[in-house]
């Protein structure tokens, strides 16, 4: 009786081991597709080289060249046709891409180009303060590093003829 219990204990503690190996294994998996894969994608981009050019900042604005980046129809997805999961996951994307955007690029300037809400055509004013600041947690910068400015699209305060007024 004493052999079996002993064998059983062993073979247990192999089975935990090789267990704990997967759970290892996955969450290194993670770490790499959740986090590392925007580092080792943006690590491809660089500013193109200018002959007697020196970089421009916040702090010495009469020097020539000016790292800018561009960012175009995020489109955060709202409440009224987007799902929560979805919603999690694309700002968790949107928030580690730029952060390891700025990170790695350091640009003097973003413009963020319209269309930065989906649904603003349907939002109250809670809900586009609400909105406001989810962009702004995604978004988030250091302002004496990086200037950022938006542009509106029509996906922000409607569509056309369906312009919100209290948007404008």
């Amino acid at each position: 009786m004493f052999s079996i219990r002993f064998l059983t204990e062993t073979h247990n503690l192999i089975i935990f081991r090789g267990r704990w190996y997967l759970v290892l294994y996955f969450a290194a998996l993670i770490w790499v597709c959740e986090y590392l894969v925007y580092y080792f994608t943006l690590c491809s981009c660089n500013w193109p080289d200018l002959p007697n050019a020196s970089v421009k900042n916040i702090q010495n604005p009469d020097t020539a060249v000016v790292n800018l980046m561009v960012l175009a129809d995020t489109h955060l997805v709202g409440y009224v046709l987007g799902h929560p999961i979805d919603r999690i996951r694309r700002d968790w994307q949107m928030k580690r891409a730029f952060q390891a955007s700025l990170y790695l690029h350091s640009p003097n300037a973003v413009i963020i180009l319209g269309d930065i809400l989906d649904e603003g055509k349907w939002a109250t004013n809670d809900d586009f303060s609400y909105l406001v600041e989810r962009f702004r947690d995604i978004f988030h910068h250091d302002k004496t590093k990086t200037l950022v400015k938006t542009v509106v699209g029509n996906h922000d305060i409607g569509f056309h003829y369906a312009c919100v007024f209290f948007l404008n």
